[in-house]
């Protein structure tokens, strides 16, 4: 079958929608995918704990500066599959009834290349509940090429991270 511009655009609102679905299933949220996001590092306080949280706010894998005319070089996070990324600010996940589970979709760089479907996806719960859904997750069928995760800690906080195209 040769396939034309329509036909491309086709098989890729198809993927879209199968990662969609997929990560849909297990109770995600979607939220916006943003390509590009000033670094902020900011000490936040928690209103809850009452204490200082140093985070990077959101964040993503790749750190770049770009020359801007009035303010010189600026650090930027570009959207991009890796394990280092942080899609939620800390009074989100405050205000947010628990658990949390988030994810984007969208254009993002993976292996140095430009992809367009691009999916980080988030979760703050118990421990247990994140090792449960990071099994399902790695175990099931996906129509990802490349699925991966890691548990670790957002916020002082139990997190699971879950990346793939």
């Amino acid at each position: 079958m040769k396939l034309n511009y329509q036909n491309q655009a086709s098989l890729i609102r198809t993927r879209e929608q199968q990662i969609a679905d997929f990560i849909g299933y297990h109770g995600f949220t979607r939220i916006s995918d943003i390509f590009i996001i000033p670094k902020n590092v900011h000490n936040t306080r928690s209103y809850i704990k009452k204490h200082i949280v140093r985070t990077d706010h959101l964040r993503y894998p790749i750190n770049v500066k770009i020359e801007e005319r009035d303010y010189g070089l600026q650090d930027y996070y570009i959207r991009s599959f890796g394990e280092d990324f942080n899609l939620i600010l800390f009074r989100w996940y405050e205000a947010w009834e628990k658990p949390i589970k988030i994810y984007s979709l969208g254009p993002g760089i993976y292996k140095n290349k430009e992809v367009s479907n691009l999916m980080l996806a988030q979760v703050f719960d118990a421990p247990n509940q994140l090792s449960d859904l990071q099994v399902k997750l790695l175990n099931c069928p996906s129509p990802f090429e490349e699925l991966k995760s890691s548990l670790s800690k957002e916020f002082e906080v139990d997190c699971l991270r879950v990346w793939g195209v």
